[in-house]
């Protein structure tokens, strides 16, 4: 997680193998649902 994107970094991010983008300013449900998606239940979109 990080305070400043831009879309360079997003894109190493990916490279990297981030999974997971959450949009500015991320609410505490939303950041929740990503940790969710990431421990495997398909339910939840990656995004809203």
């Amino acid at each position: 997680m990080a305070g400043y994107v831009s879309i360079a970094t997003g894109v190493t991010a990916i490279k990297l193998g981030a999974i997971n983008s959450l949009p500015k300013p991320a609410d505490a449900d939303q950041i929740l649902a990503a940790f969710v998606v990431n421990s495997g239940d398909p339910a939840i979109p990656l995004s809203a």
